[in-house]
Formats: C-alpha cells, sequence, structure tokens
C-alpha cells in the first residue's frame, strides 16, 4: 500500500501548495468541479483516497488517526454524490467571494493534512533494544 499512499499524499501536498501559492488557479480548476461529471470525479477521488487511507492506516503509525481520516473522505465522497450542481456552485462562489485568504487556508489544510499522512505511513524509524 506505499505507492497508493505516496500517490494521496502527493496528491495532498500538491494541491496544498498550489492553494497557497496559486489561489487564483485553483479556483480556475475548481470550474469543473461544479458541473455534473465534475461532481462525480470529486466523489470518486474522495471514495478512493478513503479506501487508501483506510488500507494503509493498519500498517502506519497512528492508525486511529488514519482511519477516521479515511471514514471522513468516504462519507465526504457519498456526500458529494447528494450534492446538487447548484449547491456545489454556492460553495464555490462563496469560497471565491472571501477572496484568496479562504482558498489559501484550504489550502494549508491540505499541506498539513499531505505532510501527516507522509509522516503517518512512511516506515517507523528503527528501535535499539537495549
Amino acid at each position: 500500500m506505499r505507492v497508493p499512499g505516496l500517490l494521496v499524499t502527493l496528491f495532498m501536498i500538491v494541491l496544498g501548495v498550489t492553494s497557497v501559492i496559486l489561489p487564483h488557479r485553483l479556483l480556475s480548476i475548481a470550474e469543473f468541479t461544479v458541473t455534473p461529471a465534475g461532481l462525480y470525479v470529486t466523489a470518486a477521488v474522495r471514495l478512493v483516497i478513503g479506501i487508501i487511507l483506510l488500507v494503509a492506516a493498519s500498517r502506519s503509525r497512528f492508525p486511529k488517526v488514519l482511519y477516521v481520516f479515511g471514514a471522513l473522505a468516504i462519507v465526504g465522497g457519498f456526500a458529494t454524490l447528494f450534492l446538487s450542481v447548484e449547491q456545489a456552485r454556492a460553495i464555490a462562489d462563496w469560497a471565491s467571494s472571501r477572496a484568496a485568504i479562504v482558498v489559501r487556508l484550504f489550502g494549508l489544510f491540505a499541506l498539513a493534512l499531505g505532510s501527516f499522512i507522509a509522516y503517518a505511513t512512511s516506515t517507523k524509524p528503527f528501535e535499539h533494544k537495549a
């Protein structure tokens, strides 16, 4: 499960860095997610991330935390399936109307989460036996 976990980590870190450095770029990408196809893709990505986190949790440094994050991602994926395009557009409009600071804050959260997942799924340090 190392490669899928690494892909989730890279996705979260790239998303976070992009949001912090180029928030307007992320908002232009978000336009795709407020379409019917975009909502399905977003839901699928969240479900896949959740499943990867659940599977990787048992071999991580923080299994309970990753189980919770995985479960939240799966719930978020299913919740996305019940969003209408109008509701998704309202959320995107709210975020874009609050200036770039909201997007940057979400980016910082994604960056922190990706960094935590990287640490949690990395190889455990060598333990000295005394």
